[in-house]
């Protein structure tokens, strides 16, 4: 074939498939979802629960293993405006990305509580991930899980187990902002922030995140799990 007639339908082709491509966004401008396949985990944990009377007992608990995800950089944008993150995903099916808006609200509004909950790891402990997560110095990660209906209480479990360090996290449920929690929320400096956040309904279930901040001057390395009640 001519060289002539080779540019030719270079240039045509070129033409032709650069409008195409152009004219649908590229798939790193957001976040696919990855596919769900793993079967549902659950687990139960022996708590110790407060009564209106101040007495303490122990509490069997079933509780479904969460599936915590962290969330790529390009997903995540702030505003410049008014501050609010928005956090954009589509899932495997449908590549139409939906943008989530991390709105601070007042807890009083939602009838939503948080508390630290106590842990009886005495031969039944909690399911874990087995995802490990680090966050650079000053520098916050995102995280994102899906939270199922009809359950009353969301754990979550940030854990870094070095009581000389600090991260802080912000759990944002659909309809409501808690924190940001330091170590000490529990009253006690351990490396760890486990928290309960409850409702006397249901909680509100879909998509919740998590934002972990690193005030270190280094690294720090942790763990992220949540359990639905």
């Amino acid at each position: 074939m001519h060289y002539r007639t080779v540019i030719g339908i270079w240039i045509l082709a070129a033409v032709c498939i650069v409008p195409i491509v152009t004219a649908f966004p590229s798939v790193n401008a957001f976040f696919v979802e990855p596919t769900r396949e793993t079967a549902v985990r659950t687990g139960n944990v022996t708590v110790m629960t407060e009564d209106n009377l101040g007495s303490w007992e122990k509490t069997n608990v079933v509780y479904v293993g969460g599936d915590v995800f962290e969330l790529p950089a390009n997903a995540v944008s702030v505003s410049k405006s008014d501050g609010v993150v928005y956090v954009s995903m589509a899932t495997t099916s449908d590549l139409n990305p939906v943008t989530f808006p991390l709105l601070s609200t007042s807890r009083g509004e939602t009838g939503y509580a948080v508390s630290t909950v106590t842990v009886v790891k005495d031969g039944n402990p909690l399911l874990v991930n087995d995802k490990a997560f680090s966050v650079m110095p000053s520098t916050a990660n995102y995280y994102a899980d899906e939270v199922p209906a009809e359950k009353h209480h969301e754990w979550v479990d940030l854990d870094w187990r070095d009581e000389t360090k600090d991260l802080s996290l912000t759990v944002y449920a659909p309809d409501a902002t808690f924190g940001p929690f330091m170590d000490m929320a529990d009253g006690k400096k351990d490396g760890r922030i486990f928290l309960d956040v409850s409702s006397q309904l249901n909680v509100t279930p879909g998509h919740w995140f998590f934002k972990i901040q690193n005030s270190n001057p280094d690294r720090t390395d942790y763990t992220l799990n949540t359990y639905s009640v």
